[in-house]
C-alpha cells in the first residue's frame, strides 16, 4: 500500500505532502529533480557571496519582484477568470523566487502590496505580451548571471531559475495563441460570480504565502 510522504524543494526549501514527488515544485516550480525526500533536504543559503553574485542576486530580486506585483494586478483586474487564475499563480511563484533570493542574501523580505495601476488599463493581449517580455528578459539575464557565477548554491538556483521563467514564457504564449471562444449573440454565458469572489479575497501578503513555517 502507496503512503504519503514528505518531500522538499532544494531550491524555495518548502516542504510538500503527496503519495509521490510532484513533477513541479508547488511552490517555485522547480522542476522533479529539485525536489527530494525531506530528510535529505540542507540548507545551502549561509555562504559568502562574491560583489558580481551579490549584485546579481539584487537585481533578480528587483525583477522578481516587479513581476509578481504586475501579476497581482492582472489576477485582480482581468476581466477572465482564466486569466486571472493564471496569473495569481505565477505571481505566488515569482514572489516565492524573491523569497529564496532574500534566503541566499540574508536580508529581510521587501513589503509591498497590490498596485491596480500597473496593468489596469491594459488589454488581455497586451497583459499576455508584456508577460511574455518580462519573462524572456529574465531568461535573457539568468543567463547572463549563471555564466558570472561561481557559487555552487547560486549557479543550482540561476540554472532552476532559467528553467522555471522558460516554463513561464510556454503558457503565456500558449495563452495568447489560442483563439478567444466566440459567443452567440444573446446566448453570452453568465459571470461566474463565485469564482470572481474566491479569486478577489484578501490573500496574505503574497511574500509570505508561502512561507508561514520556514525554519
Amino acid at each position: 500500500m502507496q503512503r504519503v510522504q514528505v518531500f522538499r524543494c532544494v531550491i524555495c526549501g518548502d516542504p510538500y505532502i503527496g503519495f509521490e514527488r510532484p513533477t513541479n515544485c508547488p511552490f517555485c516550480g522547480a522542476h522533479e529533480q529539485y525536489i527530494i525526500p525531506s530528510y535529505a533536504w540542507r540548507d545551502t543559503n549561509k555562504m559568502e557571496l562574491t560583489d558580481i553574485s551579490r549584485k546579481n542576486l539584487e537585481s533578480s530580486l528587483e525583477l522578481e519582484t516587479g513581476n509578481a506585483e504586475f501579476y497581482l494586478c492582472i489576477s485582480k483586474t482581468a476581466k477572465s477568470v482564466e486569466i486571472r487564475a493564471m496569473f495569481k499563480a505565477l505571481s505566488k511563484v515569482e514572489s516565492e523566487h524573491a523569497s529564496t533570493i532574500c534566503k541566499i542574501l540574508g536580508t529581510e523580505k521587501p513589503t509591498t502590496g497590490l498596485k491596480k495601476e500597473l496593468c489596469a488599463a491594459m488589454s488581455e493581449q497586451e497583459i499576455l505580451k508584456e508577460a511574455e517580455r518580462r519573462e524572456n528578459r529574465a531568461v535573457k539575464l539568468y543567463n547572463e548571471f549563471l555564466k558570472q557565477a561561481t557559487e555552487p548554491r547560486v549557479i543550482e538556483f540561476f540554472t532552476a531559475l532559467i528553467e522555471i521563467e522558460s516554463d513561464h514564457i510556454d503558457i503565456v504564449t500558449k495563452e495568447s495563441s489560442e483563439p478567444a471562444p466566440m459567443e452567440k449573440e444573446g446566448n453570452e454565458k453568465p459571470p461566474r460570480d463565485e469564482e470572481l469572489k474566491k479569486l478577489d479575497r484578501e490573500d496574505i501578503d503574497f511574500y509570505d504565502s508561502y512561507s508561514m513555517y520556514e525554519d
